[in-house]
Order: C-alpha cells, then structure tokens, then sequence
C-alpha cells in the first residue's frame, strides 16, 4: 500500500472520528445546540490573515508569535508523557513523526518543547506541585481517573478560557465536552493531542483461521447493513468452544469463543447501549438506566463469559487469541498494534454487535488520555494555548498517518473488508460519563459493570440498591464541579 493511500485513509479515519466525537463542521457549534461541545465560542480565536495552503492538510488559525525561547514542558507518567514528542530520529514512522512535529512547532514559535516523566503517584505529584507554586510544566497527561479526580481538587485552568483553542478543528473530540459538566468550564482534555484517542479503542478482532476451521463465516455483510447483534455472536461462539486437547475439560489449552479481559467489559456493556448516566441538552448529568434493556444485556452475558469467554487476566486474554485458541478478542486497538499484528494470526476486525434490533446504531467504546493545564502557569497560557494548538493540528495531520501506516499499513492492504470495517469504526466511538468519574461515583460500579455480578444477576434488586447512593454522589458531583474556579 502506498504512503500517499495510507496517509488518505488515516486522515479519512481521523476526520470521521471527529465529526462523531465532537460535532466540528464548517461553522463552529454555538453553546445552545444539542450535542456539540460548543467550549470557548463565545470567544473570539485570534488568527491570522494568511492565505491557507492547498496542500490536503487542516490548517489552524493561530496567529503569528514568538515566545522568545520559552519551555513547553509536557509532565506524565511514564505511559503518558512520551506520546507528545520524542528526544530524537529512531526510524519508527510514529516516533520519527512526533520528533519533526515538535521541531516545527519550536521554529514556528520560538519554544523548546520536552517531556518529563512522573514517578508514583501522578495525583502526589500533581497536589505537591500546585501546592508548591511550581511554574514549571505546562501541560499534565495521565489516565483518566487520575485527572478526573486532580480536576476535582481544582489543580487546572478552565480550557474554555484559552483563547488559542478553535474547537471547530477536527483534532478536537467531543471527550473534552464528555468529561465536563455544563458548557462553560472544562478542565480536562481529549484531543489529536495525543494518537492516544484512537489507540485506546476497544475492538472485537476475529481469528480467520479459527472461523475457517469451524466453518463459521465471517458476518462482514450482517456488520455493513447493521443486523449484526449479540445473539449471531453468541452462536459463533458457541460453535468456535471445544475441547481441543480432549482431556474432558476447559482449560487455557482448549478452544474457546472470546478471550477478553473482564475489566473491559464495562466497556463492552456500553457498546450494547446500556447506560448509567446521560446528558441533557444543556451538558447536565442525570441517571439514565433502562433496567429491562439492562437485564436483556446481562442474560446474554452470563451466556457469552460463562459458556463461551476464556477471561484472560493481564494480557492473556490477547495471548490467548494470538495462539490461536480463540475466535473473537476484545481488546485495544493498542494490543492489536502492539502485539497481535506481529503474532502471525490472520485477524480481521468486526464491531461490537449490538445487543438486539431495538438498539439504531453500532456504539464502539472509545477511550484516551487526558491532558490539562496546571493552574501553576496561568501566566503563561497564551504560549501554552498555541503551542497546544499547534501540536494538536501536527499530531491531526502527521502523528496520526505514521499511526496508521506504521500499525495497520500490511492488514488494510491484504483485506478490503476489514479497511471498510476499520473506516466504520471512528464514526461509532462513545466514551461514558461514568466510565470517567468511577472514583468519584462508586455506587456506578455494580451499574456499570454488570457482568462482574456474582451475585443473582436481577438487575432491579441492583438497581434499586445504587439509585439512592448514585444519586447522591451524582448531586456532589455536580455540586463540587460548579464551585470550581
């Protein structure tokens, strides 16, 4: 596959992914519509009259400026903080994109861009910075529990007061509008910052030869038309579950229907359209839980994990796949780049199905790592509003394609069906408000992952116990992030 066709179709991934994250188009969403994140329109961008290049690229709007040397400091934890830039050239197309985007962001702007590494807790590290008054650091990046629960002790800048972010630019995702409450504070981001939104997508891989020694047919017809559902996984399964080695037990070594990691099923749950909380029109959180959907989702459940699931603890769940002794695999798109492309299995990727046909449309569970600004460098937010900026428009443009290329380049070549499924899968991206603030929500925990449920699998008895300690945790929730500066 050439570099000119990869590089289209990542951007054509990347786009779609963005117009289903965050409602971006031609004009910039205003803060009353329905469903786009709308932050910071109420303030003007400052831009610049030159003219746009007609190079296929988005541009950003960012005015000419030079900050005379100043540092960018990136600070993460060791997962996080490498994925912004990197020290040098090492051939590695995502690496080696990262290097020069840094470097044309520092020329443009007159900064010296780094990163730093956070050792323990990210949450010390960031109190014991505030409370220090350390102006070192100009963005914090880590997991999401651990920024949700550092912007609830009010360590960072409102983001829809930087007047450097166009969020009508397609590197914005509509996580940054998912982790707020109400539209005009936000504090923690998503953004083509980072490849991270797309490499932390959860997938449903299928083993090719697994389905062919079973003679199961891959369902990509049932997946492009929208009929693919829980059930015609169910039975997939059920056939591709067998006792390979004979000895009248299922073991690791035998044939099973899916390996996945239990912890992932709270975002499988999601996929199947049953959800804890919602928002309204105006961003608001409120309890959203259809207890008879809810309870369909978890008989089926039980059925795939119990009959059918090979639960791999850490990462054997991708192990397990990759030694060919399972049909499906759920799991990141990071597994799939990281470890299952270079197995020798012959996989291919379908959508999550849905749980039944009441549900409209494919909803696949989407994931990132957050990034903010400490309040610590308030002084500073106009270089670190363009320099983010800028670095957000070069991930969109650069990182992104080296993704693509560097992870998926032989796979998209060899199988048509899995580009087209690949190319579905940005527009059916959802990351959960609940899947965000477990820390600070944690009666959602037996709602939102229901088939973690030892217990009798009635989902109104459950319910029923966490509606009044949800609602109350909800209502704090809600109440500590409206005091928020």
């Amino acid at each position: 596959m050439s570099r000119t066709v990869v590089r289209c179709l990542a951007i054509l991934l990347a786009a779609l992914f963005t117009l289903s994250l965050f409602a971006c188009g031609e004009k910039t969403p205003s803060p009353g519509e329905s469903g786009t994140a709308a932050p910071g329109t109420d303030t003007p961008v400052p831009t610049t009259d030159e003219p746009v290049p007609d190079d296929g690229l988005v541009h950003d709007s960012l005015a000419p400026a030079d900050f005379d040397g100043a540092a960018y400091a990136v600070v993460g934890d060791q997962q996080t903080a490498i994925a912004v830039t990197a020290d040098e050239i090492r051939g590695e197309p995502v690496n080696d994109a990262k290097y020069n985007a840094s470097r044309r962001v520092e020329e443009r702007f007159n900064v010296v861009i780094s990163h730093e590494v956070i050792t323990g807790s990210t949450e010390d590290f960031v109190r014991d910075m505030i409370a220090a008054g350390e102006d070192r650091y100009s963005i914090v990046i880590a997991q999401p529990a651990s920024m949700a629960s550092t912007q609830m002790a009010g360590y960072y800048l409102n983001l829809r007061d930087v007047d450097q972010f166009d969020y009508s630019k397609p590197w914005w995702t509509r996580e940054t509008d998912e982790v707020a409450i109400g539209r005009d504070k936000a504090y923690i981001a998503s953004s083509f910052f980072t490849y991270f939104p797309l490499l932390y997508a959860r997938v449903m891989v299928i083993n090719k030869e697994v389905a062919a020694n079973f003679n199961l047919e891959i369902p990509y017809d049932k997946v492009y038309d929208g009929t693919w559902y829980m059930d015609d996984m169910l039975q997939m399964c059920a056939a591709a579950t067998a006792d390979k080695d004979g000895d009248g037990k299922m073991t690791e070594e035998d044939y099973w229907g899916i390996s996945y990691q239990l912890v992932r099923f709270t975002t499988f749950q999601a996929s199947q359209g049953v959800t804890v909380i919602s928002k309204d029109e105006n961003n608001m959180p409120y309890i959203d839980f259809d207890i008879d959907r809810a309870q369909r989702y978890l008989d089926k459940v039980y059925d795939l994990l119990d009959y059918y699931g090979f639960d791999g603890k850490r990462n054997q769940g991708v192990a397990h796949f990759m030694n060919g002794n399972s049909l499906f695999c759920y799991c990141y798109l990071r597994s799939v780049c990281e470890d299952i492309r270079d197995s020798g299995v012959t996989y291919g990727f379908l959508l999550t199905p849905k749980l039944d046909e009441t549900q409209e449309n494919y909803i696949m569970a989407g994931g990132d790592q957050y990034w903010a600004i400490p309040t610590t460098a308030v002084k500073r937010v106009d270089m670190i509003g363009t320099v983010t900026e800028a670095m957000s428009c070069e991930c969109y443009n650069y990182v992104i394609p080296a993704f693509f290329e560097s992870t998926m380049q032989y796979k998209l070549s060899e199988a048509p069906e899995d580009t087209r499924v690949l190319q579905m899968i940005p527009d059916t991206l959802t990351v959960r408000f609940e899947q965000i603030y477990q820390q600070e929500l944690p009666s959602v925990e037996s709602l939102y992952n229901l088939a973690a449920d030892t217990g009798s699998g009635n989902v109104t008895s459950t319910f029923k116990a966490a509606e009044g300690p949800l609602t109350a945790e909800l209502e704090s929730l809600i109440r500590a992030f409206k005091y928020l500066s």
